[in-house]
């Protein structure tokens, strides 16, 4: 997974050279999680320093297109309920984003807000299993720069993975005559809170 995304992230990166700025900004923060509940099992994931790194190409003074990668390693305790038995081990998670930067200033210090959609991938480590789940990201917070190339940033987001919970095929007939559709349905089966300082490099 790792490879895969550093080969996107490289030729997204040449594929934009000619646009006026792009910003690679490391991160460091921390991420509060919460429970995972499940049919015999509940899984609680410990909070942890997260880390990871953005790419954001500025389309306009007040658009930027964003690619975003952040992991954290977790203690995770799981209990089993039919036999009341408690298991625990090391973990991790990594966040895989692609979204939209939506900045409300063009002054030295500069609110955004931003959302995303992407991957979470969770992982044992010692290599026993992994699951990936579609996610989304919202959230906001401020840049300031020092000069035309440096600056920090400062965020808060709320990361959502979203499991599947079904989909149907319905037909019907009423008084305006038949009609067939489709449903599917998502769930949050947790919630990630994620707060980071990262240092700015921007490229113009």
């Amino acid at each position: 997974m790792k490879k895969y995304a550093l080969i996107i992230l490289i030729g997204f990166f040449y594929s934009v050279h000619s646009q006026t700025s792009i910003e690679f900004t490391p991160i460091f923060g921390f991420t509060i999680n919460g429970n995972v509940d499940t049919f015999n099992s509940d899984f609680n994931i410990s909070d942890d320093i997260s880390y990871g790194g953005l790419v954001t190409v500025m389309l306009s003074d007040y658009m930027g297109f964003e690619l975003s990668y952040k992991r954290s390693n977790n203690e995770v305790r799981e209990f089993f309920f039919p036999t009341a038995t408690q298991f625990r081990y090391d973990a991790g998670i990594e966040h895989y984003q692609i979204g939209f930067q939506r900045v409300f200033s063009t002054e030295e210090f500069q609110p955004f807000a931003l959302g995303s959609l992407g991957a979470s991938r969770y992982f044992r480590r010692d290599n026993k299993n992994d699951i990936l789940a579609f996610s989304m990201t919202f959230g906001g917070g401020f840049k300031y720069f020092f000069n035309d190339n440096f600056g920090l940033r400062l965020q808060s987001n709320l990361i959502l993975p979203l499991e599947f919970g079904g989909a149907g095929f319905f037909c019907g007939i009423g008084s305006a005559g038949g009609s067939c559709g489709t449903t599917a349905s998502f769930y949050v089966p947790t919630v990630h809170w994620e707060s980071s300082i990262g240092l700015i490099y921007k490229m113009n």
